[in-house]
């Protein structure tokens, strides 16, 4: 059993990024962490929220909230976080999101080769804005990076130069992905 490894509690954010138009249950997030969470005998604590809100304040107000701050305050005791990363901004849901259009334009100005949970980067793996965080519910960037264990899974080809960037940054601390992903990192 894992249990010296993996704590007992799964936490699980659930936002209006990723996976739209997906009906089926294996694309499905909540779905997804059901699953892990049997699996590793876990309690499931679901963060349900939309991924942007209009303005801080809108925020600040929903992460007030007794379900949400009780969910949020798991951020700084995370052991493991799983992820994946987005591809080029050009290939990105986030041209058709609710994000505030000139930070989408930042992006496209700043060659966005991917993301972590909507914090793009180049392809030196920098940040290119920080400016969403005051709207946008999710764990902040510099308290995923105090994560000890960053799982990222993710493949394809359209996300080697933002796996290798997001690599090279050390973002990742481990990479799950198929053999093709992984032969052109090590040949990069």
């Amino acid at each position: 059993m894992l249990k010296g490894i993996i704590s007992p509690t799964l936490l699980c954010q659930l936002e209006s990024t990723g996976g739209a138009g997906e009906s089926q249950p294996a694309y499905q997030v909540n779905n997804l962490v059901d699953l892990c969470a049997n699996w590793l005998q876990s309690k499931r604590i679901y963060l349900m929220g939309p991924a942007v809100f209009e303005t801080p304040e809108q925020l600040q107000s929903f992460a007030n909230t007794v379900a949400a701050s009780s969910a949020i305050a798991l951020w700084a005791r995370l052991d493991i976080a799983v992820f994946s990363v987005g591809g080029p901004i050009d290939n990105s849901d986030i041209l058709y999101s609710s994000f505030p259009k000139d930070y989408v334009v930042e992006l496209i100005k700043g060659h966005a080769i991917g993301d972590i949970l909507a914090r793009f980067f180049d392809r030196s793996g920098q940040i290119i804005s920080y400016d969403i965080e005051n709207i946008f519910l999710g764990i902040p960037f510099n308290l995923l990076l105090k994560v000890p264990e960053r799982i990222c899974v993710a493949g394809g080809a359209y996300k080697i130069n933002s796996l290798d960037a997001a690599l090279r940054a050390g973002y990742i601390t481990t990479l799950m992905t198929d053999l093709y992903t992984a032969q052109s990192l090590i040949n990069l």
